[in-house]
């Protein structure tokens, strides 16, 4: 028991043995000297004190502290407890006195959180129970410790914990993606362009022409890469520039459209939007070309020769909402809650078996945040998936 703990539970003693007093005074004058000795040592306690009626719930005294602007107590303890000035039983709230009649012991709890001028602020709660001759209970005696900095500390020190533990996750995944998504390509275009310098005359036409295409594609691939994993690192460090203006949805689709195109040619698939005119987000420019281009491609990696990709808004409700569909193999149930965290280290190959780590879609959800939208998924297993994100409106 530390130090505070063991003078308050004195004062409450003290007092204790002063209402005795009281009540077995013999002259009108002593009851009265006494209690007003009383009263003088209870207002001299710097936390709140008070009295309960065990009945009503109603406070029968409270010193001045109690009394002061800082806590919300007025006339039944559940103003303080539940924020309603009624007994709080039925109510969602959890009556220490209720439970008093239950166990009939003395209690404690540290989890009393009340809001004071716009600020949580935190407090330990003790109560006493006082019986009468039949063991009844007819009052409890509470008095509260503010434990804010205590409290606040703590939670400071959960945050800073979880904080380092992401750090060491995001590190992991950090060379992970360099050990494979980036050291495969550079692998293949050392490889080929070995091949192009030692037989360069051996290859047709043809061939030359497929196989720039290849080298083109990784070129693109791995610098989206390189992009995400800018992105990502920026982002986690704060240093990543947010700019948000009035952007034009249906320009920034077509542009994003244009840039994947190629890829959806070399699979075969076919890219359509719907009519989007008139239709404007507040946003960073940016990091929305970036998002579309993530879940574009993310589309075109999971959907097959011949199939097709839509690409859609609207507006509703002060938000506008993009959707990115695709008639792909779908996403398991159980794997969509781990498709935006970077914890989880989810990836599976595309249609064309194309690797990749996922990051752009935890990339895209931090993006889309920091623009204060959402992005989901919803999906069927052989059928396709939509993946949609929200925006405010400009």
């Amino acid at each position: 028991m530390d130090y505070d703990n063991r003078t308050y539970l004195l004062f409450i003693l003290i007092t204790i043995v002063i209402v005795l007093l009281v009540v077995f005074s013999f002259s009108y004058r002593s009851k009265r000297r006494s209690l007003n000795l009383v009263r003088n040592v209870i207002n001299s306690f710097s936390q709140p004190f008070y009295v309960i009626n065990a009945k009503n719930h109603r406070i029968e005294f409270a010193n001045h502290a109690a009394l002061s602007d800082r806590l919300p107590i007025k006339n039944r303890c559940s103003t303080l407890h539940g924020k309603i000035n009624k007994p709080c039983k039925g109510q969602g709230c959890n009556c220490s006195l209720e439970n008093l009649y239950k166990t009939k012991e003395q209690y404690k709890t540290d989890d009393l959180e009340i809001e004071i001028n716009g600020q949580v602020e935190y407090y330990e709660l003790h109560g006493f129970p006082v019986f009468n001759k039949k063991g009844e209970l007819i009052k409890v005696i509470e008095y509260n410790r503010d434990i804010t900095p205590r409290r606040r500390a703590e939670i400071a020190l959960e945050q800073s914990e979880k904080n380092l533990r992401n750090a060491l996750v995001a590190k992991d995944k950090y060379f992970s993606i360099l050990a494979h998504d980036v050291r495969n390509p550079f692998n293949f275009l050392i490889g080929i362009s070995d091949l192009l310098r030692t037989g360069l005359d051996e290859i047709s036409r043809e061939e030359l022409q497929l196989t720039l295409e290849k080298i083109h594609k990784t070129s693109i691939q791995t610098h989206r890469i390189f992009e995400n994993l800018l992105f990502w690192a920026q982002a986690q460090t704060g240093e990543i520039r947010f700019v948000p203006r009035r952007l034009n949805i249906r320009e920034m689709i077509e542009e994003n459209v244009d840039y994947v195109r190629v890829f959806a040619e070399f699979k075969g698939v076919e890219i359509a939007t719907a009519k989007l005119n008139g239709i404007y987000a507040f946003a960073d420019e940016n990091m929305i070309k970036t998002v579309l281009r993530n879940l574009m491609m993310n589309a075109i990696k999971f959907t097959a020769h011949g199939g097709k990709i839509m690409i859609d808004a609207d507006q509703k409700d002060g938000m506008t909402e993009v959707r990115v569909s695709d008639t792909g193999v779908g996403i398991a149930e159980e794997n969509i809650n781990k498709l935006f965290s970077i914890e989880e280290n989810f990836s599976t190959v595309g249609t064309a078996n194309e690797s990749g780590f996922g990051l752009g879609l935890v990339v895209s959800k931090e993006f889309i945040e920091m623009n204060k939208g959402r992005i989901s998924v919803s999906s069927t297993q052989g059928v396709g998936s939509t993946f949609r994100f929200t925006l405010p409106n400009a």
